[in-house]
């Protein structure tokens, strides 16, 4: 039976329920195996606390190891499903580059790197996908200035 990897958004309630819909139907419908990060208890249950890390590694096996992607590109809040899509256009893209760039991240995002709650909601956010990425491939340069420190170390190493 071929695997196959559903990216969906799954911020809000309704696109998780949709994507929860979507996957049952391509299993009913096409008869194959569908993993969907929705599905994925372990670490879609936040109550279980899953790190960044855990997220990441969990989809990206199995995005991997499929034999089929279905991606539901929205435009909206769907930063998850982007890195998926951007991972997949880089596979196809590394050989051609011969080698890969140094990558640095950091956030201009102000409410996320110093957020406020109110009501225990926080008033920024970055997605944990996305961030288990970075911290396994890139580097984390926090903002704007720890980036420009970043850049001069690398400079001095030349």
């Amino acid at each position: 039976m071929k695997k196959t990897y559903l990216a969906h958004p799954i911020s809000t309630t309704g696109e998780f329920n949709d994507s929860t819909r979507v996957a049952k139907r391509i299993e009913e419908v096409a008869g194959v195996e569908v993993y969907a990060p929705a599905l994925n208890k372990e670490i879609n249950d936040k109550s279980n606390n899953p790190t960044p890390a855990m997220i990441y590694e969990q989809d990206v096996d199995n995005l991997l190891s499929s034999d089929i992607v279905v991606i539901n590109y929205t435009g909206g809040d769907a930063d998850g499903t982007v890195l998926e899509l951007g991972m997949l256009a880089g596979m196809y893209e590394v050989e051609r580059m011969g080698k890969l760039p140094t990558v640095l991240v950091y956030s201009s995002n102000k409410r996320a790197l110093q957020p406020q709650l109110h009501h225990g909601i926080a008033s920024g956010k970055l997605n944990h996908m996305v961030l288990g990425a970075i911290d396994k491939h890139f580097k984390w340069c926090g903002d704007e200035e720890g980036m420009i420190r970043e850049l001069q170390k690398l400079g001095d190493e030349k």
